[in-house]
């Protein structure tokens, strides 16, 4: 929970629209509305900032919905809140300074 709570404070902090999961071990974020989600990983992955997320369209299968297909995963990416804290932290850290 403290892991969840931390890193939402700090995706708040750049500016990201968040909702804290009651229970799970990753975190969906909404992307920034200029670009997908596999943009959006691959600005996570640059070198100065270095945070490894999952697109949500790779990882998500295209379905049904009101009568069109979509695919649920698509304009999100998944933080999964396996590292410490204190490696949160520095990731938020650069993530402030990379956004």
């Amino acid at each position: 929970r403290k892991k969840a709570e931390i890193l939402a404070e700090g995706l708040r902090r750049v500016g990201l629209e968040i909702r804290v999961p009651e229970v799970t071990f990753y975190f969906w974020q909404k992307v920034p509305a200029s670009m997908t989600d596999v943009e959006f990983a691959e600005k996570l992955l640059a070198p100065n900032i270095g945070i490894v997320v999952t697109p949500g369209s790779l990882i998500s299968d295209e379905c049904e919905y009101k009568g069109r297909k979509i695919n649920p995963g698509a304009g999100y990416v998944r933080f999964a809140l396996m590292p410490k804290v204190e490696e949160i932290v520095k990731a938020l850290e650069r993530l402030g300074k990379g956004i």
